[in-house]
């Protein structure tokens, strides 16, 4: 069974920085369980998820910065990454964020801020933010699943499941 257009976040712990956000597929397709894959040099080899090059970034290591690419930790906290370093983000302790979207940048707006356009840019709240996830996070997360959306539809309101698609499809717990 595998599924499609998924945003797949890879996160690795580093030393004394934490468990952090190292890279993504976006497009990517998602399988329930893993695939062998043939290589020439190594045998026994498997994964469950792939994408196209074009659609992968791997973060520098010198990026990769807690502030901004950290991940909680459901041992230090009541939401996170548990024993099994999987995370769906769909916790019920949530925040709302604001964006600031323009045709050249994103970023993160007041909270108090009303969702709409503006001069040259437009405000877009993504509610039910999982506490622990970073602006940073909201931001990769909305601009590779619903950035052209909100663009297209004029749409300024999302919620956070709408942006991690694995959530709703009920994976939560493979």
């Amino acid at each position: 069974m595998m599924s499609t257009m998924f945003l797949v976040i890879w996160c690795a712990k580093l030393e004394g920085r934490g468990t952090v956000v190292v890279g993504w597929y976006k497009n990517a397709t998602v399988y329930r369980y893993y695939e062998p894959i043939d290589l020439e040099w190594e045998d026994g080899q498997f994964f469950n998820a792939k994408a196209r090059a074009e659609d992968c970034v791997l973060l520098p290591s010198a990026s990769r910065y807690r502030a901004i690419w950290g991940v909680p930790r459901g041992r230090t906290s009541r939401y996170g990454f548990g024993q099994a370093n999987v995370w769906f983000a769909d916790e019920e302790d949530s925040n709302d964020v604001v964006l600031r979207v323009s045709a050249n940048a994103m970023g993160i707006a007041k909270p108090d801020t009303e969702p709409g356009p503006c001069d040259e840019a437009h405000y877009v709240k993504v509610t039910g933010v999982p506490k622990g996830v970073s602006g940073a996070q909201v931001i990769l997360l909305f601009s590779h699943t619903a950035k052209k959306l909100a663009e297209k539809r004029h749409r300024y309101e999302f919620e956070f499941s709408e942006l991690c698609p694995v959530a709703m499809m009920g994976w939560g717990r493979l």
